[in-house]
């Protein structure tokens, strides 16, 4: 009776896992900052041209507007990745860009929606804070992947926020794109 009970245990545990996943885990959202040694006018550019994103953020290998004007409300281009071989299209729309202050982009993948938000505060005339939110929806098969990865995207931003920061204080792009 133990035995089958056991076996019962170990065969329910995969659908049990995926009913958890997909009943109760709710959407991912972290915050972090960074301090950058630059101006507000030479970071403002740089984020409000998108068009440069390969200059900081590994694996991209196009940038295409679609619709509207580049960094600007309602504009949506299409970003093409290579991440560890796997190619990715990202759908990027301006939500509102509100620099020097705040810009706030949404990203959209198979099964993944990204908010990223970017609110930039003056310490000094050459020292600035940004505080990057990251608010992450998912569906399908990314659902369950998503209750595995909060610690990989949390860990993919803090890269991002590095390579920007070493791109705004150097002017350096990214060697290996």
């Amino acid at each position: 009776m133990k035995k089958k009970t056991l076996i019962l245990i170990i065969l329910s545990f995969p659908i049990t896992l995926t009913l958890y996943v997909f009943l109760f885990v709710d959407d991912i959202v972290f915050e972090e900052e960074i301090v950058i040694n630059g101006n507000i006018d030479s970071i403002t550019m740089v984020l409000n041209n998108p068009s440069k994103i390969d200059n900081y953020m590994p694996g991209v290998e196009k940038y295409s507007l679609i619709k509207g004007d580049l960094g600007k409300k309602g504009a949506v281009a299409e970003i093409k990745i290579n991440s560890e071989g796997n190619d990715i299209v990202l759908e990027e729309t301006i939500i509102h860009n509100k620099l020097p202050n705040e810009i706030k982009i949404s990203y959209k993948a198979d099964g993944v929606y990204n908010i990223v938000t970017h609110r930039l505060e003056v310490l000094s005339n050459n020292k600035i804070r940004i505080v990057n939110i990251q608010e992450f929806e998912f569906n399908g098969y990314m659902k369950f992947l998503s209750f595995f990865m909060e610690n990989a995207l949390r860990n993919q931003s803090r890269v991002y926020l590095d390579n920007f920061k070493n791109y705004i204080e150097t002017r350096v792009p990214l060697e290996n794109k």
